[in-house]
């Protein structure tokens, strides 16, 4: 099930870190996606104007990801663990986070929504770092 481009209007970038170290940096894998949704969840009443998405301060974030829009496989966290080559993107709530318009967002949250076994849609549930 494909959901129509239009209402997927927004662009993230994912940026996945690596368990392992190279001389005591992290390294990281960044991964765009295009056509995803980003939602404000509003429990602030300071407001920031960030592109056409108005994020408060304190707010909630939930991003929907279709999985067949992004280039790159999905692969779930436990394997891209145990995989030292770390092709394809994951999602850990403790480490990677979301660029969007130029600001940070911490993931607090994920759901993969695999209805016939293959994950088909990804929310994330993040917040400004």
């Amino acid at each position: 099930m494909k959901i129509p481009a239009f209402l997927k209007p927004h662009s993230i970038t994912l940026v996945n870190y690596h368990k392992e170290e190279i001389n005591h940096e992290k390294q990281s894998k960044e991964t765009l996606i295009k056509n995803c949704k980003v939602n404000g969840i509003y429990a602030d009443a300071s407001v920031v104007t960030t592109g056409a998405v108005n994020l408060r301060v304190k707010d909630g974030i939930k991003i929907t990801i279709d999985c067949s829009d992004v280039k790159e496989p999905y692969i779930r966290s436990e394997q891209w663990d145990k995989d030292l080559e770390h092709i394809g993107w994951t999602v850990h709530i403790l480490g990677d986070y979301v660029l969007f318009n130029g600001v940070e967002l911490a993931i607090i949250g994920f759901k993969e929504i695999d209805p016939f076994g293959k994950v088909e849609f990804i929310e994330l549930t993040c917040q400004r770092r």
